[in-house]
């Protein structure tokens, strides 16, 4: 599956006011890197889809956390011993609470409250269907994309940092690391891992 993207060439190129195409596929590979990059960081699945997840569940555990929200819907959730699903039936929905906006699930249900396990979540969430409902949604980050991208555009030749002579001068460039502006862009929107 391609890596979804949090901003478009486009609103780069504006961004750093470019025309032509020339730098095109760079910007489309640093755009990727980056994307991939908030998806790490925030823990969580940025494409609005169905999903199929299969959780450890620690004894005396009862809250899970799932990686694509908000949750827009739960199609079953299934409790077993072991991995195997096959003939496991799906838990009665008063069993568990979800909670659609933080992507949590509350199993009140289960019985087995010493015991570990594993839960089969079927669902679907995601924060966007596609990137221009991502950027409309989460403008914050998709600005602080575009600035990422562009800084890493503009180090592309340098990323490891070196010495930069500067007439009679010589200064030491450091090396490329995330902009704390694109971190403080992806904060809010972490998953919480219970």
């Amino acid at each position: 599956m391609p890596q979804f993207q949090i901003t478009t060439a486009a609103s780069v190129k504006a961004k750093r006011d470019l025309t032509g195409t020339g730098l095109d596929a760079v910007i489309a590979r640093l755009i990727d890197s980056v994307s991939q990059m908030a998806r790490d960081y925030m823990g969580r699945e940025l494409l609005a889809a169905s999903y199929t997840e299969v959780l450890p569940l620690r004894a005396r555990r009862r809250y899970v956390t799932l990686k694509a929200f908000p949750l827009t819907s739960v199609t079953s959730v299934k409790y077993a011993s072991s991995r195997d699903f096959t003939n496991v039936t799906a838990m009665d929905a008063a069993g568990y609470q979800v909670l659609l906006p933080q992507g949590q699930i509350y199993l009140a249900g289960l019985s087995t409250w010493f015991e570990p396990g594993f839960l089969q979540i079927v669902y679907a969430g995601g924060m966007a269907a596609d990137t221009t409902a991502f950027m409309a949604a989460f403008p914050r980050i998709s600005v602080a994309a575009d600035d990422e991208v562009i800084a890493r555009l503009n180090r592309r030749l340098v990323p490891d940092g070196s010495p930069q002579a500067l007439g009679s001068s010589v200064a030491y460039q450091d090396e490329l690391k995330p902009l704390t502006d694109f971190y403080a862009a992806l904060d809010p929107h972490r998953r919480l891992r219970l």
